[in-house]
């Protein structure tokens, strides 16, 4: 779990939060935790195969 905030601190720059509130705040980091996830998603899988991944139909009938 460190890990995770550290990442988050160095290499995304997320070291304060800006808004007040606790619908703000919890909006907020879960923005950060998104981009820290999908970012790792890309790193693992590679743009071109995560790319595939968002065009496949495959996830269109997960969603539905």
């Amino acid at each position: 779990m460190k890990h995770v905030f550290g990442t988050l601190k160095r290499s995304m720059n997320f070291t304060h939060l800006i808004l007040r509130g606790f619908r703000k705040v919890t909006g907020e980091v879960s923005i950060a935790f998104f981009s820290y996830n999908l970012k790792r998603v890309i790193n693992i899988l590679g743009v071109e195969k995560f790319l595939g991944y968002l065009s496949d139909d495959k996830i269109r009938n997960v969603a539905a």
